[in-house]
């Protein structure tokens, strides 16, 4: 015989599954994933990508995170960034003050095709890391004879 759930019990479960409906339906509706993932105690960072002729830069916000612990990589069209945080951040949610602890950052940017992948330079100062993406060059000035 299945044990009964408190009132409680059901309410937080009543209340994790609305969040997981809403936060599903967003990211549907945005074509992104939510800024933060309670089940695997990860927040998105604050970043801002900027583009130029030249190239794509991209500076993620990273508080409490060292250096040498990002995880930074490419594939396919893809940049994928992941670091643990030194220290956890916690973050109280709805009324029932239900704690989470996050651990980590986590970020999936999406690159147009015309950039030049094996070529990214990246730099971390002060809790903000830089990544410079060059672009593919696209025009090329032909001589006339």
């Amino acid at each position: 015989m299945p044990e009964r759930k408190t009132l409680m019990d059901r309410m937080r479960d009543f209340f994790d599954e609305m969040e997981r409906d809403m936060f599903e339906a967003i990211g549907e509706r945005f074509e992104e994933h939510c800024s933060w993932d309670p089940e695997e105690c990860c927040l998105e960072p604050l970043t801002n990508v900027v583009e130029t002729e030249n190239e794509i830069i991209i500076t993620a916000d990273l508080p409490y995170v060292s250096s040498d612990k990002i995880d930074l990589h490419v594939s396919e069209d893809m940049l994928h960034l992941e670091a643990p945080l030194d220290q956890a951040v916690k973050y109280s949610q709805w009324t029932l003050q239900r704690q989470i602890e996050f651990q980590k950052f986590r970020k999936h940017i999406k690159l147009p095709p015309n950039v030049e992948s094996d070529k990214i330079d990246a730099s971390f100062k002060n809790g903000i890391l830089e990544i410079r993406i060059p672009k593919k060059i696209t025009r090329i000035k032909i001589q006339i004879k």
